[in-house]
């Protein structure tokens, strides 16, 4: 603006227009960037999404004919869990017992780790291996009341407590 106004070709007025004109457009183009960087991002998670990648449920009796995904419009619950480099994003989560889609993302650098979901004072329920270039983990759970914990195999302090209080 300094250049044009020492040139002195525009007047003020259209000084003004093309100020208001370059605002406009840095507005448009961070409009663009913001939409691009939401779409790409993984911690953005729809039940759509979530249920077309799912896991096979974990349920309270394995049964032969539990489906493997449920339709969007099903109503389905998620649970977004962010693994970062100090750990996971909630630590812990309260909800009722239930069906629910348990979104893992992860965005803690590390790579080729393995996640356990285990009964507290129990038994394990499923170990997954999530190699390189794998960030995300949706498994449909069906759980019954009590205390669940996500943990990261490598990493013993990184866990995000579950607990599922009755109906």
């Amino acid at each position: 603006m300094r250049l044009l106004k020492r040139i002195g070709i525009f007047s003020v007025r259209s000084r003004r227009v093309v100020a208001l004109g370059l605002l406009v457009i840095a507005v448009a183009v961070f409009g663009v960037a913001t939409l691009a960087w939401a779409k790409h991002n993984p911690t953005t998670v729809s039940v759509a999404s979530a249920v077309r990648t799912s896991a096979p449920p974990i349920s309270k009796s394995e049964t032969a004919n539990a489906p493997a995904t449920l339709p969007a419009e099903s109503g389905t619950e998620v649970e977004v869990v962010t693994l970062r480099a100090g750990g996971f994003e909630p630590d812990e989560i309260v909800r009722p017992a239930g069906r629910f889609i348990l979104a893992v993302s992860n965005h803690s650098g590390t790579t080729g780790f393995v996640l356990h979901l285990d009964r507290v004072n129990g038994n394990r329920l499923q170990e997954v291996n999530m190699p390189k270039g794998r960030v995300r983990w949706n498994p449909l759970v069906d759980l019954p009341p009590g205390e669940y914990q996500l943990t990261e195999q490598s990493n013993p302090a990184w866990v995000c407590r579950i607990k599922l209080t009755p109906r």
